[in-house]
């Protein structure tokens, strides 16, 4: 069998008769050795017999493309003036009026069997192309980009191709290839060469938009074994075929552009780790030179999915850096070998650009080589762009952006009307509910969390679906011609307002983002409660004004909330100035007072002053133990960081403090810098375990990290393991007690560290400017005396209730009576994608933060499940009123108490509004108020004693937190982290919401005081809540729940 296509199946003999049969027709047209024959044909199995034949003639094809624009098929007719057009009848028309090149019209015939009829030669499958130096086709590229050029390749060097090719493979007779591109591509060259040089059947199945649904069945249909195609279109192929049921598929070959790591776990979760994925990279001009078997056994896949190592045959040399100064710039790659193209058709100069030798091509990508030989993408030479002074790259760029939440591909292209700025074309996962508010602000959310600022797009253009070329590649020519209904511009805003021009900045330095425009609104930007309290902490410092939170949620938009600033300030000036001196705020207020002598005793702040009293109790529990396990990819150098850790816990006094006592009364020392020079950062190999052995021992490293106790009377608290894990991962692991650190202060720690890595390794001062503006311990020991820094107000007696009891299925077991800590348990469930779109929609219409609606939600649970009116929850809440105490590494983390009445006649968005209203209270109370206390004192004031029965008082708690994501660090490195689940807990019940691609709800529990059916019966409900109170946010909330119920009778 040779080849299939629908529901012919053709053997060798009849593929080879026919190819005579027409070699013979083209002869007796004047075809020969030296010319030139076009090809017009659609998918099937004439376009490979008129291939073959023309080659059996000695002379040289052109594949054409019907989907072509005329005005393109002329133009490549009038380069490469063949002597003949062989066309399908269906296409004569067509061709004819294109210009007045001859056609000969054929098509194979229509009974196979005649074919066994004709004569035929009995010549080796592959014997036309083995003639060394003849001209055996002229591809012309895609021309996406710029005039299409015509590559010319000799046979002996397209057969070497196909082999090697076939030997990566490993191909067998028996094995079935695909043949979805397009001829006019160098894809089709190794599929069809490659099966025929191989003694394998060739599948063809085509890839035209109209068609594209008849794939998976095709290639089902026809048992195809090696799948070959653009990212881009399998990436269609799995969101549109669930499941993707291939028995016999063994390999999967992705070629043509960049693979992600989206598409390694598509791959997985559509095939699992049985059918391999490669990452095949070749020019036309090289067809298939490097070769990348994807590790799927690998439990994270890289951001930057390897290109590989160069196929037999195949040398790779770099030539020197466009811009030295740039360490991690890739470095223009150039191909050796005896197969490169012969050169571009009719084309001289740019032939002795591209081909500066015999056997050699400047490719223009910039590749980077790492310790294993295996080489990654990095883009263009000529398409990377300088933002704002920092060298962006667009294909990391791009696969952040396809890594967000709801994007199935992207687009980033450079704006250079003015300077230059990044416009990223989005187009939104197919199948889903899709709103275009809510994708926005959760791509830009995830942006922002990833990417340096500089590198974030300053437009989003989101459209249904992206131009393509014939090939199924992206048409970026096209890109501009996009309907900009949809675009969202990030850099509009009127600077021609000094005020206005001024709060731009605050906004995009308080969100991480672009400056925004004047229409622009907070929310849709991702803000929330804290975001909003870094804004207000700007305006006090640029204007002098207090403004409240609440001012900000009641005039989200930028030009209402810059009105609302001008009617605070009246007739004053901004004490900064205007214009242009405000684009950037400056990082004011008085120098600090003196550092505290090193070694003297210091008395603890609230927030300190808060966990000390629940350790003493249990001065050994291990549930403030808290660990982060940090993923790094790259070339690390592990002696520079373990230098940086040794300079961050010298340069902030948190981790060289102690905590001690005397009669009683707890005090701190501040060690001195020298005391943790010797701090050492052991390694652990792991590289030569297989993927999952290495994963279960780096789980148990974490744990060992975990169930150490600390010995509060020794600094630091803190201690770290550097893993191993090969192939240019490592793992950090850090763990230290919650005494030192809240959780504020881990995401600066993880900056801070990277920053400072690579300021060692580009050999500058890993001191700055904004460590030395950090806030000294004297300062923080004042907050709880800074307006904005309180979190209540009131009596807080009516918020201590015994503690509720929830029924069936099981009974709270028995445990210690004092609270303490507890075995640890919990359990994970996602959010529909329908019901975590529609949550984020409410929030924005209604203004409540994720945290708002959960809170709410879980709230309702307890209540629903204990059957009491009210129901208390807290939340740890960062105290930064200042840019100096943001910078502060340290516990300055104070409580937020929400008593939520819970009323059967309330809804979500009821409920919502108040706790809104007591969270921004909360941010807004002024200075000298009761409620601008520490919680610590606030609970003594009015139940002294009782702070030691704090986790007994108040055992419900909720932490709304971002899902852990990549960042592209200083200096080239690419990090995750993620918590290492803790064996104790001091909390009966804590909802942990994850917001990230969708919404996952985690709820940690005390194994000691519910049974896990109990933990799974709440979660469920709550998923149950979040899902009616999605559909219908203002309807009572039991009526709610109703429908819900018999919305699922009804589908049944």
């Amino acid at each position: 069998m040779a080849v299939r296509w629908r529901q012919q199946v053709w053997t060798y003999a009849q593929l080879d008769a026919a190819v005579v049969a027409l070699a013979a027709d083209l002869g007796r047209q004047g075809v020969g050795p030296g010319g030139r024959v076009a090809l017009l044909f659609d998918p099937g199995v004439a376009p490979i017999v008129a291939m073959l034949a023309a080659l059996r003639a000695g002379a040289a094809y052109v594949p054409l493309d019907p989907a072509w624009p005329d005005a393109r098929l002329r133009w490549v007719l009038s380069d490469v003036d063949p002597v003949l057009v062989v066309v399908e009848p269906a296409l004569e028309l067509r061709s004819g009026a294109l210009g007045a090149v001859p056609n000969l019209v054929w098509a194979p015939p229509s009974d196979l069997a005649s074919l066994d009829e004709l004569p035929g030669t009995e010549p080796s499958r592959t014997e036309s192309l083995e003639q060394p130096a003849a001209l055996a086709y002229i591809l012309y590229t895609s021309g996406s980009t710029g005039t299409p050029k015509g590559v010319m390749q000799s046979g002996a060097n397209a057969l070497a191709h196909a082999r090697a090719y076939a030997e990566a493979l490993g191909l067998l007779p028996r094995d079935r290839l695909s043949l979805v591109a397009s001829y006019c591509f160098d894809a089709a060259v190794m599929d069809l060469y490659g099966a025929l040089s191989s003694g394998a059947a060739l599948c063809v199945v085509g890839s035209r938009p109209a068609a594209l649904s008849e794939v998976p069945a095709a290639l089902a249909r026809h048992r195809v074994t090696v799948f070959h195609s653009t990212p881009t279109l399998y990436r269609h192929l799995l969101a549109r075929s669930a499941p993707f049921d291939l028995p016999d598929l063994r390999a999967v070959v992705l070629g043509g552009e960049e693979m992600t790591r989206s598409d390694v776990s598509r791959h997985r979760a559509a095939l699992g780790r049985g059918v391999a994925l490669i990452n095949a990279y070749g020019p036309t001009e090289c067809t298939t030179a490097l070769w990348h078997p994807v590790d799927l056994e690998a439990p994270w896949p890289p951001l930057r999915v390897p290109i590989g190592r160069p196929l037999p045959g195949i040398g790779v040399e770099l030539e020197a850096a466009p811009h030295p100064e740039d360490p991690d710039e890739g470095r223009p790659m150039v191909l050796r070998s005896s197969r490169v193209a012969l050169g571009y058709w009719r084309r001289p100069e740019e032939t002795r650009r591209a081909f500066p030798g015999a056997g050699v091509f400047r490719t223009g990508d910039l590749v980077s080589r790492d310790d294993q030989g295996r080489y990654a993408y990095r883009g263009r030479r000529d398409g990377q762009v300088k933002i704002r002074g920092h060298r962006v790259e667009i294909g990391e760029v791009e696969a952040v952006l396809e890594a967000a939440p709801g994007v199935e591909r992207a687009v980033v292209v450079i704006d250079r009307r003015a300077a230059p700025r990044l416009v990223a074309h989005v187009q939104p996962r197919s199948g889903e509910r899709q709103d275009e508010r809510s994708l926005r602000a959760a791509v830009r959310r995830h942006l922002e969390a990833t990417l340096p600022s500089a590198w974030i797009p300053g437009e989003l253009v989101f459209a249904e679906a992206l131009p393509r070329t014939a090939s199924g590649k992206i048409d970026r020519a096209r890109l501009a011609d996009l309907p900009r209904s949809f675009a969202t511009t990030r850099g509009a805003s009127d600077v021609s307002c000094p005020l206005t021009a001024a709060l731009t900045a605050i906004w995009a330095e308080a969100l991480a983002c672009d400056r925004p425009g004047a229409e622009a609104d907070f929310f849709e930007l991702g803000g929330d409660s804290l975001a909003a309290a870094r804004v207000v902490v700007r305006v006090r410092e640029a204007f002098g004004v207090e403004i409240g939170v609440a001012s900000l949620f009641r005039h989200p938009v930028l030009g209402r909330f810059a009105e609302e600033l001008r009617a605070a300030l009246g007739d004053a000036l901004p004490r900064r100035g205007a214009g242009a001196q405000l684009a950037e705020p400056p990082d004011t207020g008085p120098p600090g007072p003196a550092v505290p002598d090193e070694g003297s005793r210091r008395p603890l702040t609230g927030a300190e002053a808060r966990y000390w009293a629940r350790l003493r109790r249990e001065p050994a529990s291990l549930a403030f133990n808290v660990a982060v396990a940090i993923r790094i990819e790259g070339r690390l150098e592990p002696r520079l960081l373990e230098d940086a850790v040794r300079i961050l816990l010298a340069r902030h006094e948190a981790f060289r403090s102690s905590f001690h006592a005397e009669r009683g009364n707890p005090w701190l020392r501040v060690g001195a810098r020298a005391s943790v020079e010797g701090f050492s950062v052991p390694r652990v190999g792991l590289a030569r375990l297989g993927s999952d052995t290495s994963a279960r021992q780096l789980e148990r490293l974490g744990r060992e990290l975990l169930a150490r106790p600390f010995a509060l009377d020794h600094a630091p608290l803190l201690r770290c393991v550097l893993v191993n894990r090969g192939r240019g991962e490592a793992v950090l692991l850090v763990c230290w007690h919650h005494l030192i650190l809240d959780g504020w202060s881990r995401l600066r720690f993880e900056d801070e560290l990277f920053e400072t890595y690579a300021a060692l390794r580009a050999g500058r001062s890993s001191e700055d400017a904004a460590v030395a503006r950090t806030a000294s311990r004297p300062e923080i020991e004042r907050l709880e005396a800074v307006p904005g820094a309180a979190v209540q107000a009131t009596d807080p007696e009516p918020w201590l209730p015994p503690g509720l009891e929830l029924p069936a299925p099981a009974p709270p077991r028995d445990r210690p009576a004092f609270g303490g800590s507890g075995p640890a348990a919990s359990l994970s469930r996602r959010l529909s994608e329908a019901s975590s779109a529609r949550l984020r929609e409410v929030g924005i219409e209604h203004r409540l933060s994720l945290f708002m609606i959960f809170a709410s939600l879980f709230g309702i649970l307890l209540s629903n499940r204990s059957g009491a009116p009210t129901v208390v929850l807290t939340s740890d809440v960062a105290r930064r009123p200042s840019r100096r105490s943001e910078r502060w590494l340290g516990l300055v983390s104070d409580v937020l108490v929400l008593p939520l009445e819970i009323d059967p006649a309330c809804s979500l968005i009821d409920l919502g509004a108040a706790v809104r209203r007591r969270v921004l209270a909360a941010h807004d109370a002024p200075a000298g108020a009761e409620g601008s206390m520490s919680f610590a004192d606030l609970l003594d004031r009015h139940r002294p004693g009782t702070l030691e029965e704090y986790d007994r008082l108040f055992p419900f708690a909720i932490v709304v937190e971002d899902a852990s994501r990549e960042k592209v660090r200083p200096g080239g490195l690419v990090t995750e982290s993620r918590e290492v689940s803790s064996a104790q807990t001091s909390r009966d019940l804590i909802l942990v919401v994850t917001d990230g691609a969708g919404i996952e709800l985690t709820l940690g529990y005390r194994a000691d005081a519910y049974e896990a059916a109990t933990a799974e019966s709440l979660l469920e409900r709550l998923l149950d809540l979040a899902e009616a109170l999605a559909e219908r946010p203002g309807e009572p909330w039991p009526e709610a729940l109703a429908g819900l119920g018999r919305e699922r009778r009804a589908r049944g």
